[in-house]
């Protein structure tokens, strides 16, 4: 599973809604997005991401990169990502995002549900919920709002 996270990956900060319309709006350039491995996040700071689908993938990586832009427009690494010290793994993919993924639905503001839901209909996405219901067991289910 392939999520780019928003507010993970940018330096500058900007609203979800804004974050969602840029995402939403690109069509040929790779995007960094995390790598799950057995359905568990590693990116604990963001909370409503994009799936991107499994045959847009360009390159994984066991670790996190640091990657950038090059003059192409392409993803580079800026450093070894078995050396990153950090826990999620990365990818590098086309921006085909085939639905909206949220983590902690429960707390999330209703600001932020309006805004995915605005998008969601906007762009005729499925909203899904990455669950952890025990140490074993993942779920990433349908939201129906």
């Amino acid at each position: 599973m392939i999520i780019r996270w928003m507010g993970a990956f940018r330096k500058k900060s900007s609203s979800l809604h804004s974050s969602l319309q840029f995402e939403l709006s690109q069509a040929t350039k790779e995007v960094a997005c995390e790598y799950i491995k057995n359905g568990v996040s590693e990116i604990a700071h963001a909370n409503v991401g994009l799936m991107v689908k499994n045959t847009a993938i360009v390159k994984k990586f066991n670790g996190d990169c640091w990657s950038v832009r090059n003059s192409q427009g392409l993803l580079e690494k800026t450093r070894n990502p078995r050396h990153s010290g950090s826990l999620h793994a990365e990818a590098w993919a086309k921006p085909h995002y085939v639905a909206i993924v949220l983590k902690k639905y429960q707390c999330l503001k209703k600001s932020t549900i309006k805004t995915v839901v605005f998008w969601a209909k906007e762009k005729k996405m499925p909203i899904l919920e990455l669950k952890r219901e025990s140490d074993c067991h993942v779920i990433l289910r349908e939201i129906l709002l």
